[in-house]
């Protein structure tokens, strides 16, 4: 059984997350801020974690550098309605910001989100 944490401000989309996914016996928690998930991430061992980006308080690239001092093998996603930033774009999310902070990978929320979080659950399964 995977055991997943979805960190998002927005409660709406964390209730979303946890029907989508929770099937097949995978066990979500969530958390609502980046300080919230770092404390989760110290005291439980997750097979994954999905970070929303743009939070109140610590955002979701700051969260995972902090988890990633004391924790380097769990998987953990960005996740937010921006896009990756291309080369000289203004807009959106550095590729380079997602390294720097060891983040697994990257998942825009878009039409496109809840496939692609279902193959990321599948390969860990």
């Amino acid at each position: 059984m995977l055991r997943l944490l979805v960190v998002d401000d927005d409660e709406d989309l964390r209730l979303l997350f946890s029907v989508e996914f929770s099937a097949s016996g995978r066990r979500i928690e969530e958390a609502s801020s980046g300080e919230e998930a770092v404390e989760l991430a110290r005291e439980t061992m997750y097979d994954a974690i999905f970070m929303d980006y743009n939070m109140a308080g610590i955002n979701g690239l700051e969260a995972i550098r902090q988890i990633r001092e004391f924790n380097t093998t769990t998987p953990v996603y960005l996740y937010s309605t921006a896009e990756l930033r291309e080369e000289g774009s203004n807009l959106g999310i550095y590729p380079e910001d997602l390294s720097r902070v060891q983040a697994t990978g990257y998942v825009q929320k878009d039409s496109k989100a809840r496939g692609k979080i279902e193959i990321i659950l599948k390969t860990l399964e």
